[in-house]
């Protein structure tokens, strides 16, 4: 489904750098992979795998955080900081993350003020964040601010009270304050935590200094201010005094060691003092009362030293798991009270209510619950928090069911919802919205269930559809919708079930489908019909199953097809006609399988083929001429084998292995009219399996790609017929994924496109030969949403952005100017479209709804005159389109309808008369096409049936047409004469498709025009001749394409114009001279896009 907008139809590019076959990188593989890495300190291995992930990832987001890390923790500051900023460009989302990846790279280049504005930032996003509040606590102790960072490490462990390293330097802090009692609970609280942690032995060092009074703490001590709160003046008396280290103090603990004797000390003379504010005293006391009043000091003493290689303390901990158990339980009762309410204030905390909810490793909400032994019971009103620390939803509770009003919040912080609920239960208006900010749905609920008009909107704000409830169940009529605002279908329910008329809309208004349902079931006349209204299948249906007499047309109102149903399966016989009303196949059908004969007819009603089934599986295949002769037999009643398979014209058109079932197993070749194979394809049990190859007639590959279980799988490569690269990009189970590439015909990189599932998702960009990036496109699952255009040196010449699918898309020219112009709303193109020359002059205009071409197109040379015009309706061409020179004179007229080309087109020369006729049908040749000389005269006469050329003829002396000459399978050397009989044309086909040298001439024998034709492609020199055989034009091709220089003639032979074109666009000068022979006009050109004009 194509949600972008065709805004860039004027400009094509390429890239002069050959890239390499795109890959399917598997982010989530990377991540992994890349962590290992940095886990064993090898970061630069990690930074050159995240690298290979492409900006247009789903995890792009989480690949740059961790390449910011990982160039953090390599001291390449400089690109962590790059990466980081990069990040908080294009995931604002997360902003919280990118400030404190920043804030990290700045503190390691010692901007410690910077850093801490930057953490201050990311707390303001998310003030629940623990880590931050740690970091910043880092930063501000690092820069000696101990104070500040005091409290930043506070805040962290009343947050996050299982933080062991914030208690570990809530210690170190304390310790240099010369506050021991303080700082030995910290210290023991981390290993209490976890006894392994990384501060482990820096844990234990600090507690030994302690312990014995070491000269550093001695220091510590003689210098520290008087501070108002944590009133341990008498414990800290006891520690200096280093009483506990008496041999006669005694032990509680298996242990004997400095530490314990102290920590014993300290715990035994501990008293918890309501009125003392200080932060140790209210977090850490009231929990080391306990324990050493419960008697629990010996288990806690082996078990925060059980990270240590202690032999006694294993053994004490392997027998005594159940004393650890019960220590351990009561620690984690005590944190989870201070993570709950977040209250350091012990008496505040076990009066308050539990106010903070917390997931594994965040905090979920915020509001007030209890515990009823087995539930968590919610009252009140709540908040709750995305994983990014933003609001995810607030509300009310009543015993844990919603009431009353509730917003719900996308990670951006958009609003996603708001409904209002009753006991638990939805009740009345509900509304969602998309997180760019547009509605998606709003609904009607009573008592929870869907009532009265529902309607849900694309992401762009179109109606997607629109249906009506009664108590949860669909009644009444029902609309679909297309993502561009046409309406799809119109159905009717009852009781949740279908009931009526089903009927599918083209976006023209006609029906394409009207089905019939009761009940829920098929039942009824169905009628299909073609986009202009026939009818082209008419049928019926009974309970589902497809029944009785069913008719197919083609346009013309004649008969396609006849067959009938019973009990849902094909049953008699299968007839088929071509349009002329003669037979085309005659089948027959028993319980939906072929059993029997199939036979197959030309237009003209001769039999060319049939086949014989049995219960469905191909048994014979018996191909004839026009004479009724056998050209080919082949069976699979052994079991197995070769088939072949014949056009009407005796033409072989595949042949290929098929297995007992009648399916193709192995690998079939497909071949064009002449005989050369065309496609080669594996099959297993009649789905395409393995390779598949595509042949251009020249024999070189046009494309292959692998299928697993019929659909494309893996890297699908497609090719110029010059054989170089022309696509290459990735399938997974048939849809694009990652990168695109596509190429010109010199192989070089015109543009690469992200997919993700099929939709353009990311980037696209798009460049010019030279290598350089032209415009890039961001898209979001298929709708556009920003464009960045640049100039020749890499800077950007314009940009536009659609966040919300509204705004002005404009390109400009090198000189500031506006190339194009056009409105873009519900991200789509909308209104009128202009593009302008360099100076502001008009060089197209055209209109579109809802990102559809729809009325006139007109285009303009440079100086005003047509050069092109037409009309489009719903972005198909249809009427009389007309191509005009650049002096304004007609040269070509083609006939559309309903974007296919219908009717005659006509191509003129220069002195207006006709160069030559082609009659189409549904964009196929189809009738007589007649080539003309300069003067008018018929040169040749072709004719066509469904693009295959089948006859050619041309007047002979009495003006009447020789022939005609029939081609067989579409390959003949035509040699063609005027009526004065000097010749006229030589063409050459293969195929249908003309081939080798072509020529046209005058009637008086002198040479027209010559060109190379190689498989419908012009290439090489072609040049046109006045009468007299002076040279008019010479023109270089490459593939269709002008490429080189291009020179126009006077009749006197002196140059008329020398322009230059690379690969179909002008590129450099293009130079214009008088009949003289003079300059008159230099226009100068960048790939296509006209620069300046310089008159002489």
């Amino acid at each position: 489904m194509r949600k972008y907008p065709v805004v860039f139809a004027c400009i094509c590019f390429c890239n002069a750098v050959f890239a390499q076959h795109p890959q399917l990188i598997n982010s989530a593989d990377v991540i992994e992979k890349a962590a290992g890495f940095s886990s064993n300190k090898q970061y630069k291995q990690a930074i050159a795998l995240y690298k290979t992930v492409p900006i247009s990832d789903s995890n792009y987001s989480s690949i740059l955080h961790e390449l910011s890390y990982a160039c953090y923790l390599d001291s390449d500051f400089n690109a962590g900081l790059a990466y980081a900023r990069q990040g908080m460009k294009l995931f604002p989302e997360k902003a919280e993350d990118w400030y404190s990846l920043v804030a990290n790279v700045l503190d390691a280049e010692g901007k410690r003020n910077e850093a801490v504005q930057y953490y201050d930032s990311s707390l303001a996003l998310n003030p629940y964040n623990f880590y931050t509040w740690f970091n910043k606590g880092i930063v501000l102790y690092n820069s000696d601010k101990s104070n500040d960072a005091l409290q930043c490490f506070q805040k962290a462990v009343t947050i996050n009270p299982y933080h062991s390293s914030s208690h570990y330097f809530l210690g170190a802090i304390y310790t240099e304050q010369g506050r021991l009692p303080q700082a030995m609970l910290c210290f023991t609280t981390s290993l209490l935590i976890n006894p392994e942690n990384r501060y482990i032995n820096k844990c234990v060092n600090y507690l030994n200094a302690i312990s014995k009074i070491t000269d550093d703490i001695n220091g510590f001590v003689s210098h520290a201010a008087t501070y108002n709160d944590d009133n341990f003046e008498l414990q800290q008396e006891i520690l200096l005094s280093k009483a506990a280290l008496d041999e006669k103090y005694k032990l509680l603990a298996d242990v004997d060691d400095p530490i314990v004797r102290q920590l014993q000390v300290l715990l035994e003379k501990l008293e918890y003092e309501a009125t003392d504010k200080g932060f140790c005293m209210q977090y850490y006391v009231p929990f080391y009362e306990g324990v050493f009043k419960r008697e629990e000091f010996n288990a806690f003493i082996n078990y925060i030293f059980s990270g240590l290689d202690i032999k006694s303390v294993k053994s004490y901990n392997d027998k005594h798991k159940k004393e650890i158990g019960v220590l351990t339980d009561s620690a984690i009762s005590y944190l989870n009270l201070i993570r709950r309410t977040e209250l350091p204030d012990y008496s505040a905390r076990i009066k308050a209510d539990n106010k903070y909810y917390y997931g594994e490793t965040s905090l979920t909400g915020v509001g007030k619950w209890t515990n009823n032994g087995s539930d968590d019971i919610f009252n009140g009103p709540w908040e709750f928090f995305n994983g990014n620390g933003r609001l995810k939803s607030k509300g009310n509770f009543i015993n844990s069911e919603k009431e009353g009003d509730w917003v719900f919040y996308h990670d951006n912080g958009t609003v996603k919802e708001k409904s209002t609920y009753k006991n638990g239960k939805a009740e009345g208006k509900s509304y969602t919205w998309f997180d760019n900010g547009i509605l998606s749905g709003e609904n009607l609920y009573a008592g929870d269930n869907l009532n009265s008009e529902s309607k849900s909107y694309f992401f762009n704000g179109l109606p997607k559809m629109i249906e009506h409830y009664k108590n949860n169940q669909l009644n009444g009529e029902a609309r679909s919708y297309t993502y561009n605002g046409f309406l799809y279908y119109v159905a009717n329910y009852k009781d949740d079930e279908l009931e009526g008329p089903l009927t599918f809309y083209y976006k023209n208004g006609k029906p394409e489908v009207i089905k019939n349902y009761s009940a829920g079931k098929l039942n009824g006349a169905y009628k299909h019909f073609s986009e202009n209204g026939i009818a082209d299948v008419e049928g019926s249906y009974a309970d589902d199953k497809a029944t009785g007499n069913w008719k197919e047309y083609y346009d013309s109102k004649s008969l396609k097809a006849e067959y009938t149903y019973v009990d849902g399966l094909i049953d008699g016989i299968y007839k088929t006609y071509h349009e002329n009303g003669k037979p085309s196949q005659v089948i027959q059908y028993a319980a939906g399988k072929i059993n029997g004969k199939e036979e197959n007819f030309d237009e003209d009603g001769i039999k060319y083929g049939e086949a014989v089934y049995e219960k469905g599986k191909l048994r014979e295949l018996t191909y004839f001429d026009k004479s009724g002769q056998v050209i080919s037999t082949s069976t699979t009643r052994k079991g197995a084998g070769n088939l072949s398979f014949y056009n009407a014209d005796g033409s072989k058109a595949t042949d290929g292995f098929y297995n007992k079932d009648g399916d193709a197993d192995g690998k079939s070749t497909y071949y064009f009219k002449s005989g050369k194979i065309q496609s080669e394809i594996n099959f297993k049990s009649g789905l395409r399996e393995g390779e598949r190859i595509i042949y251009y007639a020249n024999g070189n590959i046009s494309e292959k790609v692998n299928f697993t279980n019929d659909q494309e799988n893996g890297l699908l490569l497609a090719y110029h017929i010059n054989g170089g690269l022309r696509y290459a990009g990735n399938f997974a189970e048939g849809k694009k994924q990652g990168e695109h590439q596509t190429f010109n015909l010199f192989n070089t990189l015109t543009s690469s496109i992200y997919y993700l599932n099929d939709e353009q998702d990311g980037y696209s960009t798009y460049y010019a030969p030279n290598g350089k990036k032209l415009y890039e496109e961001k898209y979001r699952t298929g709708w556009l949403i920003k464009t960045t255009q640049f100039d020749t040196v890499g800077n950007i010449l314009s940009e536009s952005n659609f966040p919300t699918g509204k705004g002005k898309f404009v390109f400009k020219h090198l000189n500031g100017k506006d190339y194009i112009r056009v409105s873009y709303n519900n991200y789509l193109t909308q209104g009128k479209y202009e593009s302008f020359y360099f100076d502001g002059s008009p060089l197209s205009v055209r209109y579109y709804k809802n990102g559809l071409a729809d009325s006139i197109y007109k285009a303009y040379n440079y100086g005003g005159t047509l050069s092109q015009e037409g009309q489009f309706k719903l972005d198909k061409k249809t009427g009389k389109w007309k191509f005009y020179d650049d002096n304004g004179k007609l040269y070509y007229v083609q006939v559309f309808d309903q974007g296919k080309l219908n009717g005659t087109s006509v191509s003129y020369h220069e002195n207006g008369n006709k160069k030559a006729e082609f009659n189409y049908k549904n964009d196929m040749l189809e009738g007589l096409t007649v080539i003309y000389g300069k003067n008018n005269e018929v040169a040749v006469i072709l004719n066509f049936h469904k693009d295959g050329l089948v006859s050619y003829s041309y007047l002979s002396k009495d003006g009447k047409q020789v022939g005609p000459v029939a081609v067989k399978n579409g390959t003949a050397a035509i040699t063609a004469y005027y009526p004065n009989g000097n010749k006229s044309a030589e063409l050459n086909y293969e195929s249908s498709t003309s081939n080798g040298p072509q020529k046209i001439y005058f009637s008086n024998g002198q040479l027209f025009s010559q060109y190379e034709r190689v498989y419908g492609y012009n290439n090489g020199v072609a040049k046109t001749f006045f009468e007299d055989g002076k040279i008019s034009k010479e023109e270089n091709y490459v593939y269709d394409n002008f490429h080189g220089i291009i020179k126009e003639f006077y009749a006197n032979g002196n140059l008329k114009s020398e322009r230059s074109f690379y690969e179909g666009e002008e590129n450099g000068a293009s130079k214009y001279y008088n009949e003289t022979g003079k300059l008159t006009e230099t226009r100068t050109y960048y790939f296509g896009v006209l620069l300046s004009v310089n008159k002489q």
